[in-house]
């Protein structure tokens, strides 16, 4: 379900519908809390190495009241990855 706001718990019910009638709703779910997403990064910085480039980047300027865990990092052309935890 999209359009949700954020940080808001919304709890959900279901009815079934066929050619004749909509059944009574179902009992509610337990509720449940969209998250944020971080704010973009800024572009990336690159130093150039032998095969290698250090890379490095601020952390987003918004978390949304969640903690970033880890990056990813992705290079074109190649799709080379690397990742980080903890922030």
């Amino acid at each position: 379900m999209t359009g949700l706001s954020n940080r808001i718990p919304y709890t959900f019910t279901v009815t079934a519908t066929n050619a004749l009638v909509t059944s009574a709703a179902s009992g509610p779910s337990g509720p449940v809390t969209p998250r944020g997403r971080a704010s973009a990064l800024q572009s990336p910085l690159g130093v150039a190495g032998n095969g290698e480039v250090l890379v490095s980047w601020q952390p987003p300027s918004s978390d949304e009241g969640y903690p970033v865990t880890g990056y990813v990092v992705a290079s074109t052309p190649g799709s080379q990855t690397c990742s980080t935890t903890g922030a």
